[in-house]
């Protein structure tokens, strides 16, 4: 019953976290952000991924190891990295030609993509399956 709480809070809590932390660093260093963008655009992306992407490789792969590693989840972000590199090159390549796979813009992107994908694939595993021990104090 735990674990399927912990699995349930994992997939609704680790999509929104790169958007979190993007809206904390922006409060915290004041910067002049659309605080409601970045939490709806943080929203969007990051429950469409996890829809396309997170719920078919949990039901497929990841609920299957035994025991759980957290290889595995590196291996999904870097695969995620690769997909987005992929679509959104090849959408740009045929749009500015091969040189735009050097641009700013792509690299840039693909930078933001990869720490997203990373941190919400970290969230997920330390919430659904991250055991935490306790320590004993000694009186």
């Amino acid at each position: 019953m735990i674990s399927e709480l912990r699995l349930f809070a994992a997939f609704l809590i680790a999509p929104m976290m790169p958007a979190l932390l993007a809206l904390g660093s922006s409060v915290l260093f004041d910067d002049v952000v659309f605080y409601e963008f970045i939490l709806g655009m943080g929203a969007v992306v990051g429950y469409l991924f996890a829809t396309a992407l997170g719920v078919p490789a949990y039901i497929l792969y990841f609920r299957h190891l035994n025991p759980m590693r957290k290889l595995p989840f590196v291996w999904f972000a870097l695969a995620c990295l690769a997909g987005y590199c992929l679509l959104f090159g090849s959408i740009m390549v045929s749009q500015s030609g091969l040189g735009a796979l050097l641009s700013p813009t792509f690299l840039g992107y693909g930078a933001i993509f990869f720490v997203s994908t990373s941190i919400a694939v970290a969230a997920f595993y330390l919430i659904a399956f991250q055991r935490f021990r306790r320590t004993r104090t000694i009186h």
